[in-house]
């Protein structure tokens, strides 16, 4: 490494950055484009030593971390890929050989391309997975860490219905990525003659590949590291009901090197379609629902509810809605209708409403219950452990206290929150909030001392969702009673 000059590695490193595009060689493998092709093969050819740099470098990276790593008694075959390894791209079946000379891996690998049907299994080389005795679990896996994403329509979609797809891509490594580059094979049922792109992308109707070419993406957190591009493009007019649409993209980062690729959206053709819809309100605040519909044959529709939301109410008919939740909740609701026409019925379409805490609430929380009640007079109380979890020996009994509205789970800790023996110590608890419930839990780690009175305390440093504090600290107590042998415990019920 010492000896290989500057200007090489310097020269060598740009022209990955700005001459090798992987892209040129994906288009040539899947559509056959002959100017992808000889871009691709033009590429390789214009870049001698190129593989020799990056494996150089890689080289002088592997033995900063680790001496020994270049120490061989023998050659090494690897699953392991050079950006430079055009057989790679390709996916033509391939593994390096690292020959080992006088103790140390040769500087310089060799590629050997294998026959189709087979694949690289990492100290074996390329293997047919389905001959007898094949042993294929040694195979190199590779996890993307790049965050790339689709989005698309949500529900059912009607023949001819124009369709918008958006894929994210961002870097998350360290350095600048060389290459990027989309790919996207669209669904045969759209009308290729419709399709439109953004970004600087390719349709190949042939294959129905779209093909972006990003290049660099800037390292995480810093500008021009992520992006995004669309397709737009229409339905056919004549698929039938229940036509399954599928679409996916794949990222590709040749210089890490990893292939990422997206969710997949999934939609179906029906002839009649309820559009589902994600909304959003403050808890309390009515929120005004139209419910749409989309009929194929452009009929007059008709709208009737499912099912009813859970957590609020409501009002108006069908089409024209307003939802109002229950005072104090907050967090998903929803409900689903279907839309009619002369002839059928659509499948469910879903309203997703999410609430969250209203802006104008000024009113504490309070506590409305507590088990065991204030001043209580145990019978029992146990000196075995009721059960043991990842906290430790638990205790009987739990305590509980019912608030009157959701708390802010973040402030339901062993700070706001205590047990302690009157005039002595604190206990040792832990404390859980149960947000179904409305209920803070708390679950003690030491057995209770009979014919002692324990002092139970929530501070106003426990909130409701919207910040507002217990308006004083609330505290009972109750008295522990005979000990027992642990014998017939009854402990509250808890719904989790």
């Amino acid at each position: 490494v010492e000896n290989l000059p500057g200007w090489l590695v310097a020269n060598k490193i740009k022209a990955i950055g700005s001459l090798l595009n992987a892209n040129d060689c994906y288009i040539c493998k899947n559509t056959g484009n002959p100017d992808a092709c000889a871009k691709c093969g033009g590429t390789v050819s214009g870049l001698p030593g190129v593989g020799e740099a990056v494996d150089t470098l890689r080289c002088g990276s592997d033995c900063a971390d680790n001496p020994d790593s270049h120490l061989c008694t023998a050659d090494k075959r690897t699953c392991d890929q050079s950006l430079w390894n055009i057989y790679h791209l390709l996916d033509v079946p391939n593994y390096k050989v690292l020959r080992c000379l006088g103790g140390r891996y040769a500087p310089l690998p060799e590629v050997v391309t294998c026959a189709f049907g087979t694949k690289c299994v990492e100290d074996q080389g390329c293997v047919d997975c389905n001959a007898s005795g094949a042993d294929c679990n040694r195979t190199s896996v590779r996890i993307a860490r790049d965050p790339n994403a689709k989005y698309g329509p949500v529900g059912e979609l009607l023949p001819g219905q124009t369709v918008t797809y958006t894929v994210t891509y961002e870097n998350e490594g360290g350095g600048t990525a060389f290459g990027v580059f989309v790919a996207d094979e669209l669904s045969e049922h759209f009308d290729p003659a419709s399709v439109v792109l953004t970004g600087d992308g390719t349709f190949y109707p042939e294959s129905r590949l779209i093909s972006w070419n990003v290049g660099e993406l800037a390292p995480k957190g810093e500008i021009g590291s992520e992006g995004a591009v669309t397709v737009t493009a229409k339905l056919k007019n004549n698929l039938p009901s229940g036509t399954v649409i599928r679409n996916q993209a794949t990222v590709y980062f040749p210089s890490v090197p990893e292939v990422t690729p997206t969710n997949a959206v999934v939609n179906t053709i029906q002839a009649l379609v309820a559009d589902p819809q994600s909304l959003t309100v403050e808890s309390g605040q009515p929120l005004a629902v139209v419910l749409t519909g989309k009929d194929a044959a452009g009929s007059t529709l008709s709208y009737a509810l499912v099912d009813e939301p859970i957590y609020g109410a409501l009002t108006g008919s069908p089409p024209n809605l307003t939802y109002t939740s229950r005072a104090g909740f907050s967090g998903q609701d929803r409900f689903t209708f279907r839309v009619t026409n002369a002839v059928t019925q659509s499948l469910p379409g879903e309203i997703v409403i999410q609430v969250d805490p209203w802006s104008g609430d000024v009113t504490p929380p309070t506590v409305t219950w507590t088990q065991p009640a204030d001043s209580a007079n145990l019978s029992a109380v146990s000196a075995t452990p009721a059960f043991t979890d990842t906290g430790g020996a638990a205790y009987a009994p739990v305590i509980l206290a019912h608030v009157s509205e959701p708390l802010a789970p973040s402030t339901v800790t062993t700070q706001t929150v205590s047990v302690r023996a009157e005039g002595g110590a604190v206990l040792p608890i832990s404390v859980n909030y149960d947000a179904i419930g409305d209920r803070v839990e708390i679950i003690l780690r030491s057995a209770l001392v009979m014919d002692t009175r324990y002092v139970v305390s929530m501070g106003q440093g426990v909130t409701d969702l919207a910040g507002n504090a217990l308006g004083a600290d609330y505290v009972w107590s109750f008295t522990a009673g005979e000990v027992s042998s642990g014998e017939n415990l009854y402990l509250p019920a808890i719904l989790r």
